[in-house]
């Protein structure tokens, strides 16, 4: 578990191919907001101020990415509640924030 509003993410991903206009999706959960790095740069940021615990997907629009590897890094920021005791502390257990599931890189081949 994490005790904290914030959470780091991070991976590496290789490209074959340059893309231009990537939009980077994030499944998540309501009320999460993400920072979005590549190779260390900030490249886009977005969020999902909905109230509740419902999914969704959180997307952010990143320039171009060259060929070659690359490190992905994602900052997520829990909206709205803290995370520790539930929401307003209401219950003991914690809800679920920061990316849920997949993350995907689309994009035109440049």
């Amino acid at each position: 578990h994490i005790l904290s509003d914030y959470a780091w993410f991070q991976t590496r991903f290789s490209l074959d191919q340059g893309v231009e206009n990537a939009t980077l999706s994030i499944a998540t959960k309501s009320s999460n907001g993400f920072v979005v790095f590549v190779d260390g740069q900030f490249a886009g940021a977005n969020d999902s101020h909905i109230p509740g615990n419902d999914n969704v997907t959180v997307t952010v629009e990143l320039t171009s990415i060259g060929v070659g590897h690359h490190i992905l890094a994602i900052l997520s920021e829990s909206l709205g509640y803290s995370n520790l005791l539930g929401s307003y502390g209401a219950s003991p257990k914690g809800k679920i924030k920061g990316i849920t599931g997949s993350v995907n890189l689309t994009s035109f081949i440049s």
